[in-house]
This record gives structure tokens, sequence and C-alpha cells, in this order.
């Protein structure tokens, strides 16, 4: 969790809305520049658990499964389940033990198993990202760091 919290502050650092001094950046950050709903966002930050796997749907659309492993400071380490609709090709050849920068959403859903309902919450990726692409983990970040600072304006948060 606290790496999830480190990653935000530093979207919000990315997107301008502070610099490494302290100083306040003047720039206005609009909804039109995140694609997201702010108020469910998801950055994880970790390694996969097991290599990614690629299903075809019924509907002709692909669907890749992650389990994404993230260090906690002070326990054992948690997993957590990610789902990326039609992700690229390179996606579902990851093998275990990358690095990986995963932006996206919470998801519920329930569906029908053994003639009961069951239920499964899941991350559903908008991008993934090798840690090893900086430049575009800082992109990512500042797109994330934008939908921070609507969904704190929004509230009323103080900035």
């Amino acid at each position: 969790m606290r790496a999830s919290l480190a990653l935000i502050a530093l979207g919000a650092l990315a997107a301008g809305v502070a610099q490494p001094d302290g100083r306040a950046r003047k720039r206005v950050v609009r909804r039109r520049d995140v694609e997201e709903a702010p108020v469910n966002l998801v950055i994880l930050e970790g390694a996969l658990a097991r290599p990614a796997e690629l299903r075809l749907l019924p509907s002709g659309s692909t669907l890749v499964s992650l389990e994404v492993t993230i260090a906690t400071v002070d326990g054992p380490a948690e997993t957590a389940p990610v789902v990326y609709f039609d992700a690229p090709a390179w996606v579902s050849s990851l093998p275990d033990k990358t690095a990986v920068l995963i932006i996206g959403r919470v998801r519920r859903r329930f569906f029908r198993f053994g003639g009961q309902t069951q239920s499964r919450t899941e991350v559903v990726a908008r991008r993934v990202i090798r840690q090893t692409s900086v430049t575009t983990a800082r992109r990512a970040l500042r797109e994330a760091g934008a939908a921070v600072e609507i969904a704190a304006y929004e509230l009323g948060v103080p900035g």
C-alpha cells in the first residue's frame, strides 16, 4: 500500500503540482486531461508472480491475466489479480518476476459457478509498463497525478 501511495505522490509531483524543492508550479489540470474517472484509480508497482496468461473471449477480444506481487514495508508481500483487455501483444509474453507498473481501476465482478453466485475483486489495467521503461512510466504517472489532483479539487481538498 505504501508503495502505491508513494507513486501517487510522485505522479502529482510529475504532473507539475509541486517541484522537488517544494515550490508550487502553476499548471491547471482539467478533466479533459484525464481519460478515466479519477475516483477509481489504482497504481501498482510490483513483479509478476507468474507468467502472463492470454485468453481469447467469445466476443473475439483478448484478455491477459496477470498476478502482481507488491512488496510491503512491514509485513508479507500482497498479491493482486490484474486483467488487461485487448492488451498489446508483448504483454501476453511477460515472464514471471518481471517488474511492472500497472495503472488502472478496481472492479468487482459477479459470476455463477457451481450453482452459486461468487465474486472476484481485480484491477482492470489501462496501462502496463515495464519498470525499465522510465520515460513511459513517468508519462503514465503524470496522467495518474492529474487524476488525483482533479479528484482532490472536486472534493474540496486544499492543495
